[in-house]
């Protein structure tokens, strides 16, 4: 995937593409998309989460996924995320975190429902 197959309102900027190669979009919910990408300098494939544009884009929506970031950096659990890398793309933040094979969240709670 290159920078012009991503969602129209995501222009990764060459400093961005420079440390990750984005593989594919893995999805998408209210707050954020979330790509499957290579980290180059560690060769290692991550899901990069990426907050999302939309009518109701605020503020409090960049505001939540830095703290979201900074919280989940703190914490060492098996069934938590591991975040490697945070930061910006553009005026976005974007948090780079452990890829887990399987099944999406929307899905588990589908099926649980």
């Amino acid at each position: 995937m290159t920078d012009g197959s991503a969602p129209p309102e995501i222009r990764f900027p060459p400093e961005f593409l420079a440390q990750y190669e984005i593989l594919r979009q893995l999805g998408h919910g209210g707050m954020s998309y979330v790509f499957e990408a290579r980290q180059k300098n560690l060769d290692r494939r991550v899901a990069i989460k990426l907050l999302r544009i939309n009518d109701d884009f605020e503020q409090e929506d960049i505001e939540r996924l830095v703290r979201e970031g900074k919280i989940l950096a703190t914490m060492r659990h098996p069934r938590i995320l591991e975040i490697y890398d945070a930061g910006y793309v553009g005026d976005l933040p974007y948090l780079a975190c452990e890829l887990v094979e399987g099944e999406s969240l929307a899905g588990w709670v589908e099926r649980e429902q």
